[in-house]
């Protein structure tokens, strides 16, 4: 993580600058920069590739366990937990639908309270008149 970091800065600052702000060796940082990709990395970059198509294609709603499963449909062989890690460490979240829920039932209310102001918003002076508006919408009346 400290090397991909140098490396996104490099061009902007100096990479002895860098690895000294890090804690980092300057060899440790070009022995990274020279080293192969490792399998390890190389199957988790494609099977990142392959969550993110189930994920579009369920229209971001599934999860880890979901998708482990159509990975696994598909003849993958990977853990719930390494794709659930993989999606975590890419920003790959389910879409949490929620349902929507009636808090008050406008039929069964008592009477509403009275005006007194009686439509008079003008006062004379402040902290005389503390108004509110409570209307909401009523989906099933």
């Amino acid at each position: 993580m400290k090397y991909a970091f140098i490396q996104s800065l490099s061009t902007k600052h100096r990479i002895i600058r860098l690895c000294h702000a890090l804690d980092v060796s300057v060899n440790g940082y070009y022995s990274w920069c020279n080293r192969p990709e490792s399998k390890r990395s190389i199957e988790d970059r494609q099977l990142t590739a392959k969550i993110k198509l189930f994920h579009k294609a369920s229209r971001q709603i599934y999860g880890s366990p979901r998708i482990h499963k159509d990975l696994q449909e598909m003849g993958e062989r990977v853990g719930v937990n390494r794709v659930a890690r993989l999606m975590r460490a890419n920003d790959i979240a389910s879409k949490m639908a929620r349902k929507f829920v009636i808090t008050t039932n406008s039929k069964n209310t008592m009477q509403p309270a009275p005006d007194l102001l009686k439509r008079e918003f003008d006062v004379e002076r402040p902290d005389k008149a503390w108004v509110s508006d409570t209307t909401f919408a009523d989906r099933h009346g």
